[in-house]
């Protein structure tokens, strides 16, 4: 059971509500304007979107993209809009099933099902991205202090590698942390604006 946001034209609020009650699914609330959406408040209780206009302006799709960011699930648009600018524009706002034809009851739970997989698929592949972004940032972080250990204790590579892995052991870190860590502290003991003086120990002579 869905509990849905809907957001129709009034002319069409009677057949969906009927429809969404017959299909066993739950009424959020019901705007028969995107204006309404700034009196949404945060705790309103929804976890699917239900669009049914004959058409999504621009300033409409902005809307439905914020309310997405904010409120992130599946939503639905039924249409009489067939344009294709209409449609891409619908995909980068965060629509997951635009219907093309208008609302019609016995279609309401195949495309919510629809909807969800593709929402859901959506999430997945976005977790993907940022864990595979998280192991880029994290092998640069690496190879930085990499670069700083062969520096300072003039190692090799492979042995600054080796030093940076123990130490995440022994500490039951990550190579990630270890290295962040490393850096952090290189940066607070040679600021940048220091930085000609950097890994060496200055000469410091009495006065």
């Amino acid at each position: 059971m869905k509990s849905i946001l809907l957001i129709s034209a009034p002319a069409a609020s009677a057949p969906l509500l009927a429809a969404i009650e017959k299909a066993g699914h739950r009424l959020a609330a019901a705007l028969t304007s995107f204006a309404d959406l700034s009196r949404l408040g945060e705790a309103s209780d929804f976890d699917l979107i239900i669009v049914a206009v004959d058409a999504l302006d621009d300033a409409a799709l902005a809307l439905l993209a914020e309310l997405h960011r904010r409120r992130p699930c599946p939503l639905v648009v039924f249409t009489q809009d067939a344009s294709r600018a209409r449609i891409q524009a619908a995909i980068g706002a965060g629509v997951d099933a635009y219907v093309i034809g208008g609302f019609s009851p016995e279609r309401l739970n195949p495309v919510i099902d629809v909807a969800t997989a593709r929402f859901n698929e959506s999430r997945v592949l976005q977790r993907k991205l940022a864990l595979a972004q998280d192991k880029l940032d994290e092998r640069k972080l690496i190879e930085r202090a990499k670069g700083m250990l062969m520096k300072l204790r003039g190692i090799s590579e492979e042995d600054a590698f080796r030093a940076l892995r123990k130490e995440a052991m022994d500490k039951n870190l990550r190579m990630g942390e270890v290295a962040a860590r490393i850096i952090a502290v290189d940066d607070l003991l040679w600021p940048r604006n220091v930085a000609s003086t950097r890994g060496k120990i200055p000469n410091l002579e009495r006065n």
